[in-house]
């Protein structure tokens, strides 16, 4: 079983979305590892809502997941607000459609800005597998994410500084970076097609 955040609800036009917040390895080897923030669509026989923790099954033939089974609940925001977070082991949070200043760690735990979410300040992830997941939104601040974690940033219109250095994972594309990029001593990383205001300092190949 694999494990995901729901983005998206089933129903209307279009299945269900969610990203997965861990990664997927075939155990068989035919597929290459599936890394946290990957979107999986879904047709469900149970109604999740967004923000809900599932654990579900990768059809790797269809790209789709199936078998849902509710595993827990985000901490969910998505209007205006102002405040600090502290994102502990075990602990997710969803920024979805939201519009949000103030300062956000991670220390452990999962952090997912989405569906044209907008997050103005630093986001820090601070210790191995804290996991930040930026899709189809705006981060105005710095985001700073080292020590064995993973950084995912997708479809990004605006975002500040980005620094990685010895993470697991760190994957940057179709971005727009205000500020420098710089990725360092990661396991594993990917940039593509990001416009780079700033200075880039990598060594991802």
């Amino acid at each position: 079983m694999a494990r995901g955040i729901v983005t998206k609800k089933p129903g209307g036009v279009g299945n269900g979305r969610l990203i997965t917040s861990e990664i997927i390895a075939d155990p068989t080897g035919r597929m290459a590892n599936i890394p946290p923030g990957y979107a999986v669509e879904f047709i469900a026989d149970i109604a999740p809502e967004i923000g809900d923790v599932v654990d579900f099954t990768y059809d790797p033939t269809t790209g789709m997941g199936t078998d849902l089974k509710p595993a827990g609940h985000a901490d969910v925001y998505s209007g205006e607000e102002t405040l600090d977070l502290d994102i502990v082991k075990g602990q997710y949070v969803l920024l979805s459609g939201a519009k949000i200043e103030g300062g956000i760690n991670i220390d452990g735990g999962f952090l997912a800005i989405a569906n044209s979410s907008s997050f103005s300040g630093k986001i820090k992830g601070i210790t191995a597998n804290s996991t930040i997941i930026v899709n189809g939104s705006t981060t105005e601040g710095k985001i700073e994410s080292n020590n064995g974690g993973f950084l995912v940033m997708d479809t990004v219109n605006k975002t500040g500084k980005i620094t990685s250095t010895g993470n697991a994972y760190t994957s940057v594309q179709n971005c727009t970076i205000a500020g420098k990029l710089e990725v360092l001593k990661a396991t594993q990383c990917i940039l593509k097609n990001n416009t780079v205001q700033g200075q880039t300092n990598t060594d991802c190949k």
